[in-house]
């Protein structure tokens, strides 16, 4: 169903679920009362709070005031949404988007978004034990190299979660985000 605009109705359960828990709290605040959400603003959301999730190393930013970088490599499937992330802060740090035309030039990225499974599969070699957090909407994120892939079960979009290509990338991931995850893939060795 890549490509096309699919739409996610949000139960009352959905929303109790998401501020129980505070995925959401500050990216859907207004997403929330929606009737109907577009699954890009969705995964907007997401990668918003993935962020909130997950622990780079103190060598990841040049300095403390260093901005959070977000990126999208190959084509922008937000049609120019991630531009309101940057009027927010992420642990502090403002938070700068960018697009990235190749894996290569998203090595000064904390989280890259991949939208297309060859672009994923250049990313994770390119950014092997790079601090960066590679999240895709491609279900099989483990075989990809990606920390982070977006599962589509029935109407509800979750998450799975490789643990082993976080690791290598130096990245901690919340116990909050694991509980939540469809998969968790442990480390092998």
């Amino acid at each position: 169903m890549r490509g096309s605009r699919l739409t996610r109705r949000v139960s009352g359960w959905a929303c109790r679920w998401a501020s129980a828990l505070g995925l959401f709290a500050t990216a859907a605040t207004g997403w929330a009362q929606q009737a109907r959400i577009d699954e890009y603003q969705l995964k907007l959301a997401f990668l918003y709070n993935f962020a909130q999730y997950v622990e780079w190393p103190a060598n990841a930013f040049a300095a403390p005031e260093s901005p959070f970088v977000l990126c999208v490599l190959g084509r922008d499937p937000f049609g120019g949404q991630l531009q309101q992330l940057e009027s927010r802060k992420l642990r502090g740090r403002s938070v700068t988007v960018s697009s990235v035309g190749s894996a290569q030039r998203a090595r000064g990225c904390h989280l890259l978004y991949v939208d297309d499974a060859s672009d994923a599969s250049a990313a994770s070699q390119s950014l092997a034990g790079s601090p960066v957090l590679v999240v895709t909407h491609l279900r099989y994120d483990a075989e990809l190299g990606a920390a982070i892939g977006f599962v589509q079960q029935g109407e509800r979009l979750r998450w799975s979660v490789n643990l082993e290509v976080a690791r290598r990338s130096g990245l901690r991931v919340s116990a909050k985000l694991l509980e939540l995850a469809v998969r968790v893939s442990e480390p092998t060795g």
